[in-house]
Order: C-alpha cells, then structure tokens, then sequence
C-alpha cells in the first residue's frame, strides 16, 4: 500500500506515468490479470469522481484562490507548486504553475503599461509647466517694454 501511495505522490509523473510505475508494481507483486484490471478499474473510477478542471475554466474564483495560495506558500516552501495545487482543489501542478506564470506575465505587462502611462502624464504636465512659465515670461517681458515705451512718451 505504501509502494502504491508513493506512486500516486510522484509530482513528476502524469497519469500515463503513474500507470506504468503501477503496471511495473503489479508484476513485481506477481498480480493475476484479472487483479491487475480490478485495480485499473478501481483507479479509473476514482480518477473519474475526481473532476479536474482545465486549464481554460479558471474563474475569478479560481484566480484569487490561487493568488492566496502562492502568497500563504512563497519560494522556499518545500514541494510548493504540488501544496498550491492542493490548495487550489482539483488542479494539476502544471496547470497552476501554467496559470500562476501566465498571470505574472500579464502583471508585468499592466505595470509596464501604468508605468508608461504615468511618464506620459509626466510628460504632459511638463510640457504644461513649461509652457505657463513660456506665457507668464512673455507676458512680463511686453508688460516692461510697454512700460518702458510709456516712460519714454512721458519723458519725450
């Protein structure tokens, strides 16, 4: 049972992998044919009670579970992509890891896009400034030679 358990632990095998690991046990315990298709059937009936959601059904719900969970399980956790699958119920651990770098990329992307965003701001009020301080200079340099004119029509 503890052979089978370790089996069924192996993060780094997809289903076909862990049947030929099975198949291998089931020799090794020199398991009759009919035994062998007993327990396939067992273990297709429970892989079929266990819904796994595909990859394209992540839902807002889904998404946020998953934020929680990579935040609760940061770097350095010990089998950390296999406990956020876990965590995140019926999900293959190269799904989420699909998901959860897909959903980095996309972050990237909206801060790269706010960033660019607010130096256009930036740059727009800038140019504003610029162009107040251009008017207001203006303004007070015709103000002086307006003066300058009204004191020499006054003197002359």
């Amino acid at each position: 049972m503890d052979k089978i358990r370790e089996i069924k632990a192996r993060s780094d095998l997809d289903q076909a992998g862990i049947n030929a690991c099975f198949e291998k046990f089931a020799k090794e315990l020199g398991l009759s044919d009919a035994e062998k298709a007993a327990a396939n059937a067992k273990e297709e009936e429970k892989k079929a009670a266990t819904v796994v959601k595909e990859d394209d059904e992540w839902n807002k719900e889904d998404i946020a579970e998953l934020t929680k969970a990579i935040q609760k399980f940061p770097p350095g956790t010990a089998g950390r992509w296999k406990v956020i699958a876990e965590f995140c119920g019926h999900r293959s651990q190269k799904d989420v890891i699909k998901k959860a770098q897909e959903l980095s990329k996309k972050r990237e992307i909206e801060l790269e896009e706010s960033r660019a965003a607010a130096e256009a701001q930036t740059a727009k009020i800038a140019a504003r400034v610029a162009e107040a301080t251009l008017a207001a200079e203006e303004k007070e340099h015709n103000a002086q030679l307006a003066a300058k004119k009204a004191a020499k029509a006054a003197a002359g």
